[in-house]
C-alpha cells in the first residue's frame, strides 16, 4: 500500500471486524475507486466497486496519504 500512496498520493484498505469487533482482515482498495469526502461535519469514504456504491467511515478504513493540501487527499 505503500507503493500506491507515494506513487498515486492515496492508499486505502477496508478494516474487516468480526462481531465482536476484533480485526479480521484488512482489504487493499483500488484507489481509484475511492473518493474521500466530508459529509455532515463526518469524514467518509465512498467506493465503487464496478456499479455498486459503498459508503464507509473513516473508523472503517486506513487512508495512507501523501502530503495533502486539503488534509483529505493526498498529492502524488
Amino acid at each position: 500500500e505503500m507503493a500506491r500512496a507515494l506513487l498515486r498520493g492515496n492508499a486505502y484498505s477496508l478494516i474487516e471486524r468480526d462481531s465482536s469487533r476484533r480485526l479480521r482482515a484488512i482489504w487493499p482498495l483500488n484507489p481509484d475507486a475511492v473518493t474521500p469526502r466530508v459529509q455532515d461535519g463526518q469524514l467518509v469514504y465512498l467506493y465503487w466497486n464496478g456499479s455498486i456504491r459503498r459508503s464507509y467511515p473513516a473508523s472503517e478504513i486506513i487512508h495512507f496519504r501523501g502530503p495533502s493540501t486539503d488534509g483529505i487527499s493526498g498529492l502524488s
